[in-house]
């Protein structure tokens, strides 16, 4: 398909649920393929600033413009991106932008997005591709909590150890060249300051098997590691995949920051496999709600049956929650959590556990095909990450 061809198809499509767009079956929405989460609404523009100088999404707690310089001009010129009261949030100018590649603003809180384009008698032309509009949580209503006292709670209201979220990140994503134009929310950790961790279906959304973690998937997917309650951005984006696999349900990418981000702690990892009975907690975002904890859980099984390297936990997790560190009780990271139950064809549920991959079969799954990736992990692990 070529551009425009894509591009026609994309601008037929204005408004989009984000997520769930290929869960529509009763089968499906109950079963394990309902592991990410929805949150809001991807809205495809195609509109040239200059022409349309407001956004606006009433309802909204933020909006974040994804734009494309497609022409440039001599002249010098600064875009401020404002809030709806003026408040300027992010100055772009043509020094940090490349020509005919889109990129992401930071995000403006409230309803309604300025563009303010100072320049002289000739303008660039800058064209608002499309932009996420985020309410406060998602409208998904599907759950895997296997018991009321291991429902996910406010991490900060919690008892635990401190900065036990800080590694904690929000990865949205989206399939641009999708004609359901699909978007969703898992979560993930850091590994190193430059290594992230989520689940391979999390690149998956929208695109074939062979496709996860493609250029269109990668090059619009942001990490917010400050998801959290407050308005201050913490925002990476992926610049490549470093590390994948469909089998172990991992993906590691290599991240950098967006302009204003805060930096990040990765967690402490443990490199001995969970034994069973033992105390865990799962920091997370249910339903791309802010960072919240399950704690009250236990390893059911040590060795699950389903997936190598899989253990059975009963902490409680919602769709969105894909990608979420299990940590022990002294607040090292055990495994990556990756489904919930399993239901059979009347979405009746087949069992009370949901499922995670060890970290110890990760990094073995790394020493054989990235090894490089896998020295990185254990040497900053080694040199730079204390639990405080």
């Amino acid at each position: 398909m070529t551009a425009n061809k894509r591009k026609s198809k994309r601008a037929a499509v204005f408004v989009a649920l984000l997520g769930a767009a290929q869960l529509g079956t009763a089968d499906t929405q109950c079963g394990p393929e309902l592991r990410r989460s929805s949150l809001g609404k991807l809205v495809q523009q195609g509109k040239d600033i200059n022409n349309a100088p407001f956004l606006p999404h009433r309802g909204m707690r933020f909006l974040r413009p994804r734009l494309q310089l497609l022409s440039d001009t001599d002249q010098p010129w600064t875009l401020v991106v404002r809030a709806g009261d003026g408040r300027p949030i992010q100055n772009i100018d043509r020094a940090t932008v490349p020509l005919n590649k889109s990129f992401w603003t930071l995000r403006v809180p409230g309803e309604m997005v300025r563009f303010d384009l100072i320049v002289g008698e000739q303008k660039p032309k800058i064209e608002l591709v499309e932009y996420v509009a985020m309410p406060s949580q998602s409208k998904n209503t599907f759950y895997s909590i296997v018991k009321d006292e291991s429902r996910p709670t406010n991490l900060y209201a919690a008892k635990m150890p401190v900065g036990l979220g800080d590694p904690v990140g929000m990865l949205v994503a989206n399939a641009p060249s999708s004609t359901a134009a699909t978007s969703w929310c898992c979560s993930g950790f850091a590994l190193t300051d430059k290594l992230f961790i989520t689940n391979w279906h999390c690149g998956a959304e929208g695109v074939q098997p062979e496709n996860a973690w493609g250029d269109d998937v990668s090059a619009s997917a942001l990490i917010d590691f400050s998801w959290d309650g407050d308005d201050r951005p913490n925002d990476y984006r992926i610049m490549r995949v470093a590390a994948q696999s469909q089998k172990l349900d991992y993906a590691i990418l290599e991240i950098a920051p967006l302009s204003g981000a805060q930096g990040v702690r990765p967690a402490a990892l443990r490199f001995t496999k969970p034994n069973e009975g033992e105390d865990l907690q799962v920091v997370q975002h249910p339903a791309c709600q802010t960072k919240q904890i399950s704690q009250s859980c236990t390893v059911r099984k040590a060795d699950g049956t389903g997936v190598h390297g899989e253990f059975y936990h009963d902490c409680g997790t919602h769709p969105g929650s894909s990608g979420s560190p299990v940590y022990d009780d002294a607040g090292l990271v055990v495994g990556l959590h990756h489904d919930g139950q399993a239901f059979d064809e009347k979405c009746q549920p087949k069992d009370s556990v949901n499922r995670a991959i060890t970290m110890v079969d990760i990094l073995a799954d790394l020493e054989h095909q990235a090894p490089d990736i896998a020295t990185s992990i254990r040497e900053y692990q080694r040199r730079a990450v204390t639990l405080k």
